[in-house]
């Protein structure tokens, strides 16, 4: 017992061992570095969800990610009159991002964040073989579609 009264059992298999590395302890033992001020560019933590979702919802959820991932980066690098382009090859997502029906609320609230946070004319529902990276992969067929230097 200890000085409280409560009973402290000790378990045999963990005493002599070091307690479990946080993320910044094996971040410093796998660079071999100290960090010492880390800087996020984006980062979220999320539970799985209790349903199962259908692919067009995670592909309207991939598009609330960018979109959110591009109002971030652009807010801070002070790039806000850019104009940019959001290519996706999901129909269904581009169907509710521009259209005016009700949804169900996942829907709804994703659809509204995205139109909050881009134009909707920006927009574009084009095939992932036109892509311009497909184009580059093309010229370049090394690994990634990056040429060695």
């Amino acid at each position: 017992m200890d000085s409280d009264g409560r009973y402290v059992v000790s378990l045999p298999w963990i005493q002599g061992h070091p307690p479990l590395p946080t993320c910044r302890n094996l971040a410093e033992r796998r660079c071999g570095v100290k960090i010492q001020r880390p800087v996020n560019i984006q980062a979220r933590c999320r539970v799985a969800p209790m349903k199962s979702l259908s692919i067009p919802r995670l592909e309207l959820l991939a598009c609330s990610i960018r979109a959110r991932l591009s109002q971030s980066v652009s807010s801070d690098m002070k790039l806000e009159n850019l104009p940019k382009i959001f290519w996706s090859d999901s129909a269904d997502a581009l169907y509710w991002i521009k259209g005016t029906e009700t949804w169900a609320p996942f829907v709804y609230n994703r659809v509204k964040e995205i139109r909050s946070l881009t134009n909707t004319e920006d927009c574009d529902n084009t095939k992932r073989i036109e892509w311009p990276l497909a184009k580059v992969m093309e010229l370049y067929p090394s690994k990634d579609g990056v040429s060695d230097w």
